[in-house]
């Protein structure tokens, strides 16, 4: 799962609260999967104040397509420090909100 893959490719010893800049954005996808999960961040956090988990769950699960694209055609590790950086903090971000649902990659284990 899309969502998953997120939270693996994340540093332990990733600063909280790095800051996404879309000036380094150098893909397409990149820039959608960013959009997407603009998109789909409010809603979720109103879902959770509701205490409406499953919708929330609905929203996170909107982003795997986003995040599948990205994954096939962005590398992360890019060699440019900068790049590499602003991906994990986007990444990190995603994973944040998706994780004030519920812990995917937990929730996943139960399927392996």
């Amino acid at each position: 799962m899309g969502l998953k893959r997120v939270s693996n490719i994340i540093p332990d010893d990733m600063p909280a609260g790095a800051s996404v800049k879309t000036s380094l954005f150098k893909e397409d996808d990149e820039r959608k999967l960013y959009k997407a999960y603009l998109n789909q961040k409010d809603d979720i956090d109103a879902k959770i104040k509701e205490s409406d988990f499953s919708s929330a769950i609905e929203s996170a699960i909107q982003l795997i397509e986003p995040i599948n694209s990205f994954f096939d055609s962005v590398l992360v590790m890019d060699k440019d420090k900068d790049v590499k950086n602003n991906r994990i903090a986007m990444l990190s971000e995603i994973s944040a909100t998706a994780n004030s649902i519920i812990d995917f990659s937990k929730l996943l284990e139960l399927e392996d």
